[in-house]
């Protein structure tokens, strides 16, 4: 309740904390926190934080060189931190218990915070003032944040929203006020600036430059016409740029005279740099241009139906295009590309040429050997026909020029290899990756000043060199499928994309190419506890201890958990979607006020996790919401009805003791929650599953299965699978996987003849379980409350042999064997198996407490085993320690390490020494 002063030869100096209304009067107000800011000519002053997020100005008063004085003043209310720094600059970040960091700034209010609730030290305990936090900041600002999805307390992975083709990773995030769901999308942010429809669907698209170096045209090329945007203030169409408009466009771009070329089926024009003049170039005879690519100064076309006849021109001194070489490759020409003209040079000395034989070749531009083969590379049938080419000189960070050569094929597989810039020479152990179920398109852009490739099929990706690592890195793009797509500068974008979607033109920039995963994020009024999906809806249950419900707190004045709730249209109360950070920079969460008494507040939430938006909050009063499920009973006609876990003033003073517990269902009707009818337990229900079109629920120790009554659920049968609590419940087939808090997994099978509950297999090992998959009918993975990570696997038949009689002891009981063992660090609550990529290889995905997202991905093969191992082994010796612990101990820290290759040990292979590597 108070701050003091102390310092040696003078007695101490202490001011009371202004309080809050409505706090309890026998709970103290705590400091959490206290930095000192140092100021010039030796003032300084601190800022305080307590434990519900106020911050305090305090200053001292001196005489004589001792301080006499202090004085408290309030300044805003920000989330709790677990520290906090000020710099010189008057910026102040706050490192965040839950939820993102802040950066925030401090006004220049904050020197005299006039009118602001103070106390000095001459204020008595008894006459201390009391104030009601609010919602906007009057003396900090937001200017930045950090994302932190910390503390996780929940996952699923899944394609939820039916038009992406990727799954995404929906984690519960945050506690109390600062609660959050997270939609995670693997791949970089992309922002969407402008869509507009087109007047039909596209067959290629180019954006061509002006003199100042920006972008003047867009064309969009169709079947049988052009249409050619121009790029100014607006995006606007344009007839008088002397393009053919009433032919394909399949090639153009700038010269260096600053004319332009086009490049139609029936003819080549030349545009000069006066836009009023042009030159046509027809083919010989009847033959028709199918393939063609130019940069500054070079055009390279091919002619359909002639074995792969290409013809190369280069633009002269006198500024004509004139035609240099000429060469039949002997097989019909899927795709080509040029490389652009490097700086100081006046030609590229490459052009690629993909063939129908699944042939790349490496043809040659230099003047004394035209289009000769450098080097040809052979796509194996497996992986398709070339479909696309792209050359990019990719630089380093420390200027190292790599001429990079991406491939597409018709059946979605992308291939990388270098070319040696002497040689022209194909690098001898190419890269290949599934981007997608259709056919691979390959383009250049340009993002954060890199030269980058991006490549589409059913989800667009792109290929630059890391900065992190200095290696080539592939990665997806969060955004729905593109046709096409090319780079895109203008005054306004500097670094932007240009696609077609189908009918639609995009505008796209990327945000930060080096991010895994981008986020959208719904907040929520209190911690979240378990979700799952129904009716293509997000069910999420929220609780938390010693809070007041949202009615209450309204009441009291403090508001909305983010902002002023807004009325739905049918009156009922929604939670705005906008977050603190990004709904205004003056927006902050408060946390309080804390009820004297045994008191819980809960909701259950619906989402859309497509537009990432709340349907329906129902509010529950004098009720928590521990556990949910979606169940199907055969008995409703195959609706799907939500089944709520809840108790009813539930308190940990005497241990874990509540005056009731029960399980509610309640019906989906149009986006909204109705109340069927509740049933009375006699135990906690902290997990619930569908098995066999009934009820499986978690009652404390007991397993038990439930069917659908008129007025409340019907017992069928019951097991006891522990002395504590049943934590986690999964089923497959007949067999039931149970995580106990306590005793491990236990594998029961019900016996349907006899309407019970068999052990079937368990573990010798006590492990306290928070999360749980299923990975086989034999075989389960599990995390514990001490961060690590096992897989368990039942003994062959043993399910089969076990089910000989109707009673056992526990000593007869089949064990499980463990297969893998890997300590994480972090508590262990989340555990799906998933792939994030369409038609990748499968992992297990897991979260931590502390927001960590992890995957364990199987080696299938002997080699990689072999090789993995030995790398980690070498790595172990020369990696960096900065707090001197051993890896091998830290991963096997409660058991040994097996058949676990880390790869947080494999991921430090940039840090040794290019020889050492």
């Amino acid at each position: 309740d108070v701050i003091e002063y102390h310092n040696e030869g003078q007695s101490p100096v202490s001011v009371p904390i202004p309080r809050r209304e409505h706090h309890p009067s026998n709970k103290p107000t705590l400091v959490t926190k206290l930095t000192v800011h140092k100021q010039k000519k030796n003032k300084y002053f601190a800022l305080a934080q307590t434990e519900l997020g106020d911050v305090f100005k305090i200053t001292t008063t001196v005489e004589s060189d001792k301080v006499v004085g202090l004085r408290c003043q309030l300044i805003d209310t920000v989330p709790v931190g677990v520290s906090m720094n000020v710099t010189k600059m008057g910026l102040m970040f706050l490192a965040a218990e839950v939820g993102d960091h802040t950066l925030y700034q401090l006004e220049q209010s904050i020197i005299s915070l006039d009118g602001a609730v103070e106390t000095t030290n001459a204020t008595k305990l008894n006459e201390v003032p009391s104030f009601t936090p609010e919602n906007l900041m009057k003396n900090m600002r937001i200017v930045d944040t950090i994302s932190n999805v910390g503390a996780t307390t929940g996952l699923m992975v899944g394609e939820f929203t039916n038009n992406e083709s990727s799954p995404q990773i929906y984690a519960l995030c945050g506690s109390g006020p600062r609660s959050t769901a997270r939609v995670l999308r693997h791949g970089a942010a992309i922002n969407q600036l402008a869509v507009t429809d087109l007047p039909g669907t596209p067959s290629r698209l180019f954006t061509v430059k002006g003199n100042e170096g920006e972008d003047k045209y867009i064309v969009v090329s169709f079947v049988g016409s052009t249409l050619v945007l121009s790029v100014g203030e607006s995006v606007e169409e344009v007839s008088d740029s002397q393009f053919a408009l009433d032919a394909e466009t399949i090639g153009c771009g700038r010269l260096s005279d600053g004319g332009y070329v086009q490049v139609t089926p029936s003819f080549i024009r030349h545009i000069k740099s006066d836009g009023k003049t042009y030159k046509d170039w027809q083919p010989p005879g009847l033959m028709k241009i199918s393939h063609a690519c130019c940069n500054e100064t070079q055009v390279v076309i091919v002619y359909d139906g002639q074995a792969g006849k290409v013809t190369y021109f280069e633009l002269d001194e006198s500024m004509n295009l004139n035609e240099k070489a000429e060469k039949s490759l002997g097989s019909e020409v899927t795709c080509l590309d040029v490389g652009v003209v490097p700086k100081g040079r006046n030609r590229s000395l490459w052009c690629v040429v993909g063939t129908f034989e699944n042939d790349v070749k490496v043809l040659s531009l230099s003047p004394h050997d035209l289009l000769t083969a450098r080097s040809t590379s052979n796509i194996p049938e497996k992986n398709g026909r070339p479909s696309s080419l792209c050359i990019v000189d990719m630089i380093g960070d420390k200027g190292s020029v790599e001429t990079t050569l991406s491939i597409g094929t018709d059946s979605g597989v992308m291939q990388q290899t270098t070319i040696d810039g002497q040689s022209g020479g194909m690098g001898g152990n190419p890269t290949r990756r599934f981007l997608g179920a259709g056919k691979a398109e390959i383009g250049r852009v340009a993002v954060d000043g890199k030269s980058c490739c991006i490549m589409l099929s059913s989800r667009p990706w792109l290929s630059y060199l890391s900065a992190q690592t200095g290696g080539l890195v592939t990665s997806p793009l969060s955004y729905t499928s593109l046709d096409h797509a090319c780079g895109f500068t203008s005054d306004i974008i500097s670094e932007g994309i240009i696609a077609t979607s189908g009918n639609q033109l995009h505008i796209l920039t990327i945000e930060n190419i080096e991010s895994n995963f981008n986020e959208t994020k719904v907040p929520l009024r209190y911690t979240p506890r378990q979700t799952c999906l129904i009716n293509g809806s997000l069910a999420i249950v929220e609780a938390d201890a010693r809070d007041y419900s949202e009615a209450a707190k309204v009441k009291m004045g403090y508001g909305s958990v983010m902002s002023v709730a807004k009325k739905a249209g049918d009156g009922m109360e929604i939670d705005s979607d906008e977050d603190e950070e990004g709904g205004s920079e003056k927006a902050t969460v408060v946390r309080g006020p804390v009820p004297e008494n045994t008191s819980w507040g809960s909701c259950i939430r619906l989402i859309d996790p497509s537009k990432c938006t709340t349907l329906d909050v129902l509010e529950l009063e004098d009720y928590a919401a521990l556990s949910c499920c979606a169940i199907q009973f055969s008995s409703r006609g195959g609706e799907v009805l939500l089944a709520v876990g809840i108790v009813k003033e539930l308190s940990f003073d005497k241990g874990a003791q509540a005056k009731e517990y029960g399980i509610s269902l309640y019906r989906v009707v149009n986006s909204r929650l109705t109340l069927l009818h509740t049933t009375k337990v006699d135990a906690p229900v902290l997990s619930m599953t569908q098995f066999n079109s009934k009820l499986l629920v978690g009652c404390g120790g007991l397993v038990r299965l439930y069917d659908m009554g008129k007025k409340q659920l019907l017992r069928k049968c019951e097991a006891r699978a522990t002395t504590s609590n049943v934590k986690t419940l999964a089923a497959a087939g007949d067999r039931i996987y149970v995580g106990t808090l306590g005793e491990s997994i236990k594998i029961m099978k019900f016996d349907a003849t006899r309407q019970q509950l068999n052990l079937v297999c368990q573990d010798a090992v006590p492990r306290n379980i928070t999360a749980m998959c299923v990975l086989d009918i034999n075989t389960v993975a599990a995390g514990d409350r001490f961060g690590n990570v096992v897989v368990l696997r039942s003994p062959d038949n043993s399910v089969e042999e076990t089910m000989g009689g109707s009673f056992w002891s526990k000593a007869k009981v089949p064990l499980f064997e463990m297969l893998c063992h890997y300590h994480t660090g972090e508590i262990v609550t989340g555990l799906k198996r998933a792939s994030l990529i369409s038609q990748g290889q499968e992992a297990i995905i897991y979260t931590s407490i502390t927001g960590k997202i992890g995957a364990l991905m199987p080696l299938k093969t002997k080699d990689d085993v072999e090789f993995f191992t030995g790398l980690q082994d070498k790595i172990r010796n020369v990696a960096p320690r900065p707090v001197l612990r051993d890896f091998a101990k830290f991963r096997g820290l409660y058991a040994p390490v097996k058949k676990v290759v880390d790869g947080d040990v494999i991921g430090f292979w940039g840090s040794p020494k290019s020889e050492a590597r």
